[in-house]
């Protein structure tokens, strides 16, 4: 009768402490369990961050690209403007030494057409006393003829 009272009150005592443990477990199971759906929530949450700066590198490398592209199409809207202002300059030079050339050749032209002008009248004026001198001899022949 001893024996088996003692082996209970052992059975007991093992079962107390297994129920102890159990209960243990138990939390300790919980408690796990409530850290690894913490541990996913994180992760996926640290997984839709990495998504989205993925994407927003992606979008911040095609900003780069067209604002370097744009960068570089005004910087040869620039350059080509530069070089048309230049060429217009070399034009208009031209185009001022062409006009200053045709002034000078005008000059020149109206200086000999005053010559040839005042020729012109010298040998009208000569033209006139010749004819003059002309008709005079004309008249003179005829009324020699005349009275011949």
């Amino acid at each position: 009768m001893v024996h088996h009272r003692k082996a209970a009150r052992v059975a007991r005592r093992h079962m107390r402490s297994a129920h102890v443990a159990m209960k243990k477990a138990i939390v300790h199971k919980d408690e796990m369990f409530a850290y690894f759906t913490k541990m996913a929530k994180e992760h996926m949450l640290a997984h839709a961050r990495l998504l989205k700066d993925r994407i927003a590198l992606k979008k911040s490398k095609i900003a780069y690209h067209l604002s370097v592209k744009e960068t570089k199409e005004t910087q040869a809207k620039k350059d080509n403007a530069v070089k048309r202002r230049i060429h217009l300059v070399k034009e208009a030079k031209n185009w001022v030494i062409k006009a200053d050339t045709a002034h000078h050749a005008q000059k020149k032209m109206f200086v000999k057409m005053t010559e040839a002008k005042s020729v012109m009248v010298k040998v009208q004026l000569e033209l006139k006393v010749h004819v003059k001198t002309l008709e005079r001899a004309a008249s003179k022949a005829a009324k020699e003829r005349a009275q011949v």
